[in-house]
């Protein structure tokens, strides 16, 4: 299995694990206004197009109130 691979099946138990933890609200934020996105791309105003996110594979959304 080569690295891509191995790093892609790591991001996905990740993924799963904080998804679970956020269901059962055991995160940090709060599960009714949280949500987590896996590599989600953002609108650069800079560069006038979509940016796939590079750095982050895992992405925070939460409202607090």
């Amino acid at each position: 299995m080569n690295a891509t691979k191995r790093g892609n099946n790591f991001e996905r138990m990740v993924y799963a694990y904080l998804q679970e933890e956020l269901g059962k609200d055991n995160l940090f934020v709060p599960q009714k206004t949280s949500k987590i996105f896996q590599k989600k791309a953002y609108f650069s105003r800079d560069r006038q197009k979509q940016y796939s996110n590079g750095y982050f594979d895992r992405n925070f959304h939460s409202r607090c109130r």
